[in-house]
């Protein structure tokens, strides 16, 4: 490569870095960005206790399996009838759906809870809740 050239490539690269840092400028027009999720650390415990969960739901699920395939190679399932339960719990379950009328004095909610919104909050503790019921589930089967 020749000294001209060199040079070229120097120079373009260095005003290619200053065109890139000032174009970065208008995004700092709103004010710094919001704190990240991630940044608090109970987000991030929740992440963790959630993938480990995860793991131990499916090392139980492996473990149904292969207890289903023993119990399916000793015995056939029972033959009953399940359309009437099926039938009656779906007719009880229309009854679940009302909802009591809007009270005028409702109460505002609160917007975070331990530095995290929560809304993200009560995902997190619900998702959290439901793979302990799995859990539970499968173990007591």
């Amino acid at each position: 490569m020749s000294y001209y050239m060199r040079n070229i490539v120097k120079y373009s690269t260095g005003l290619l870095a200053v065109l890139l840092l000032f174009t970065s400028q208008p995004v700092w027009a709103a004010g710094p960005p919001a704190p990240s999720l991630f940044s608090n650390p109970l987000a991030i415990t929740f992440l963790v206790l959630m993938f480990l969960l995860l793991i131990v739901i499916g090392i139980l699920a492996n473990i149904m399996i292969g207890a289903a395939d023993v119990k399916l190679k000793k015995r056939l399932a029972p033959k009953g009838n399940k359309t009437a339960a099926l039938v009656s719990f779906l007719l009880l379950s229309t009854s679940l759906f009302a909802q009591d009328p809007a009270v005028a004095g409702a109460t505002t909610a609160a917007t975070s809870i331990a530095g995290m919104d929560a809304t993200a909050f009560y995902i997190m503790v619900t998702v959290l809740f439901l793979e302990l019921v799995v859990i539970i589930a499968m173990l007591v089967n």
